[in-house]
């Protein structure tokens, strides 16, 4: 009887707890006010895309011209090519600065006490209020000075020549890496009619066959041509995702693959003739021009090398003041 009792009086007890249980599992769980903003739109990644880019930023569109300037901005060879010719450059105007003359001025004054008769109170200075300026001037006359700056002339034609190359390499990776992730879009683009057709047409041929008008070799025909489309349309998917990690390396400097390219491969320009390639070739060919001044560099420094043992000349010229007024 004292279980029985004991029971009745926890059974509501029990009841009410599953009441509030069952209450709290109807009602909608909240989250903090941080938990629900870091589910922003802005933090959110789109769903399939291969990269973890911002629902809301639209890929960039890039033309050939805008992929050649951010490939000159962030491409290490060309930056050390354009480096290179801007030192030679520095060079060469320290070396013209060798050759002009070298100018000096010192201008003092002297206060101190007297005594009274005109004389300094103090033995180390000349009078009392003393004035001193001097001024002078060097020239030196080498064959040497001159020999160098030649020198510096030839090594900048060097760096700039060695710069024309290092750009024009770059116009050639950036313009075959660009139209070569246009051509990959277009064969992926092939090959999805091509993958959507061979589909249409294995499930033709299989209808055909439950209607009993063609034979099982020519579904089994259909089937290894559905089979090929499909494996062509990867293998295109590949190349285009290999054309875009390569243009992206060469003209983002943190990889970003969010963006698009302009198709202007229906308007090409005009290809100028045989005759005026070879004449371009022979005035603008940055390595002939390279190679013409790597010649004359060596020339003039042996000519540095040789004047070393002649004399040189050096006039000075001066002028000073020390007067008490």
């Amino acid at each position: 009887m004292a279980f029985a009792k004991n029971h009745r009086r926890i059974c509501p007890l029990q009841n009410s707890l599953l009441a509030f249980v069952l209450t709290a599992t109807a009602l909608p769980l909240e989250l903090p006010a941080q938990a629900t903003s870091d589910q922003s739109p802005a933090n959110q990644v789109v769903a399939g895309s291969g990269t973890n880019q911002p629902s809301n930023n639209a890929p960039l569109t890039l033309t050939l011209h805008d992929a050649l300037e951010r490939a000159r901005k962030t491409n290490p060879e060309y930056r050390a090519a354009v480096t290179e010719a801007g030192l030679a450059k520095e060079d060469r105007v320290q070396s013209r600065a060798a050759l002009l003359p070298n100018a000096n001025i010192n201008s003092q004054f002297l206060y101190t006490q007297g005594t009274g008769t005109g004389s300094p109170r103090f033995v180390a200075n000349n009078a009392v209020h003393e004035y001193i300026g001097q001024a002078g001037a060097t020239q030196t006359f080498s064959l040497a000075n001159v020999a160098d700056y030649r020198r510096t002339l030839a090594a900048e034609a060097v760096a700039k020549a060695r710069a024309d190359v290092a750009a024009r390499g770059l116009v050639v990776t950036v313009v075959q890496t660009y139209y070569g992730f246009v051509v990959a879009q277009r064969k992926y683009a092939t090959a999805q009619t091509a993958f959507a057709e061979g589909q249409r047409f294995f499930n033709i041929s299989q209808k055909l066959e439950h209607g009993g008008e063609v034979a099982h070799s020519d579904v089994i025909k259909a089937e290894l041509l559905f089979n090929q489309q499909q494996r062509d349309l990867k293998e295109a998917e590949l190349e285009m995702n290999r054309s875009r990690m390569e243009l992206a390396v060469l003209v983002f400097p943190d990889f970003n693959e969010n963006f698009s390219v302009v198709d202007d491969l229906q308007t090409p320009e005009p290809l100028p003739t045989l005759d005026e390639v070879q004449t371009a070739a022979g005035n603008k060919n940055p390595d002939l021009r390279a190679a013409i001044a790597a010649v004359r560099e060596a020339n003039a420094a042996v000519k540095v090398a040789w004047n070393g043992y002649l004399p040189s000349l050096t006039l000075d010229a001066s002028y000073g003041l020390d007067s008490t007024c």
